[in-house]
């Protein structure tokens, strides 16, 4: 089962990477919430104005059925105001609340940890990244040393599952750790260059993907503007990237 759901999954990543194949796909998302909601201003409120993938997909057989209740009522436009148990939006329409929940999406590239890793010199991850993540596959960084992340920048899909890359990260990280015990090193640091070059060649691959060309603003996008989320190419060519430690892109004592 598993197999067959990733394969599914795997092969909406194609149009991921092709967005106009995605914009087919958009075509059968469409019949299907005309299906599920009958009145037509609500149906325009719950319309992307984006190619779908742009965003987080996002799952679900309740969230139409919900939003159709007779109890229900969706305001979609951004909040302009709260005062006290009332809200009210930037179209001017208003709501008494008893609760306000921030569904604002997730902090996946502003890693806390980051602020609290130094190098040698006393400099954060975090200022080192200047808002910009960089890891070499996602995973190590020039400059920190024997230091690894997990669910690092340019790791991310839109269709797959976080589990994929911390398993593909977990066989490197495994590999690195053995290597190092047997050729007896202290220290292991990801050459500059390397680095460098490996942050190129995925900004090269981004601006054909549906993360980069969808038309929205995501939280794959950093404080720069810059994707450092997005892996732009298949999870199996993740693994297989993946799958052996390569001594020779590290400065070793």
């Amino acid at each position: 089962m598993r197999g067959a759901e990733y394969a599914a999954l795997e092969a909406l990543g194609i149009g991921f990477r092709h967005s106009s194949l995605l914009r087919a796909v958009q075509k059968v998302g469409a019949l299907h919430l005309r299906a599920a909601v009958k009145d037509p201003r609500l149906r325009r409120a719950l319309t992307p104005d984006h190619t779908l993938g742009c965003k987080r997909l996002l799952l679900s057989n309740t969230y139409y059925p919900a939003l159709t209740r007779p109890n229900v009522t969706v305001h979609s436009t951004a909040v302009g105001a709260v005062d006290g148990s009332g809200v009210t939006g930037a179209d001017g329409s208003t709501a008494d609340v008893d609760t306000i929940i921030l569904g604002t999406g997730f902090h996946i590239l502003d890693m806390p940890i980051a602020g609290r890793v130094f190098d040698a010199d006393g400099v954060s991850l975090d200022d080192h990244w200047k808002g910009s993540p960089e890891a070499y596959l996602g995973t190590t960084v020039t400059g920190f040393p024997n230091a690894f992340i997990l669910l690092g920048p340019h790791l991310g899909t839109g269709h797959s599952s976080a589990y994929t890359i911390l398993e593909a990260q977990l066989a490197y990280l495994t590999g690195a750790v053995r290597h190092f015990r047997s050729a007896g090193w202290t220290s292991m640091d990801v050459r500059p260059e390397v680095q460098a070059a490996f942050g190129a060649e995925v900004q090269q691959a981004l601006p054909a993907t549906v993360y980069n060309a969808g038309g929205c603003s995501s939280y794959y996008l950093d404080a720069n503007g810059l994707n450092s989320f997005s892996w732009p190419w298949s999870t199996g060519r993740l693994r297989r990237r993946l799958a052996r430690f390569d001594p020779e892109a590290y400065d070793v004592a």
